[in-house]
């Protein structure tokens, strides 16, 4: 038998991004008992770093039910990660810059 070969690359560690966006009933920028998550909320990754939402160039999810999205799958390594503000709301957490 002749020519049995075989390819490798170097595998890249992946990761992923999780967290929640809630409704900060009292303004305190915490999570505070009873304070429910708030469902439909875009959360993007901001790949570019300019603040503004681009729905075609940067990864997006939106919050589940109890307000909970997840990014999986991304290559390690630093990332922006933002919300779309609701209409009516402000953002209290992080502050924002």
């Amino acid at each position: 038998m002749n020519n049995i070969n075989f390819g490798n690359t170097y595998e890249k560690p992946r990761t992923e991004i999780m967290g929640m966006k809630w409704h900060d009933i009292n303004g305190d920028g915490k999570i505070d008992v009873g304070e429910p998550g708030l469902a439909g909320v875009t959360i993007f990754l901001d790949l570019n770093d300019n603040g503004v939402f681009e729905e075609a160039n940067e990864p997006h999810q939106t919050t589940n039910e109890q307000g909970h999205y997840r990014f999986s799958d991304l290559e390690a390594g630093t990332y922006v990660v933002r919300e779309v503000v609701p209409a009516g709301y402000q953002q209290t957490y992080p502050p924002v810059k």
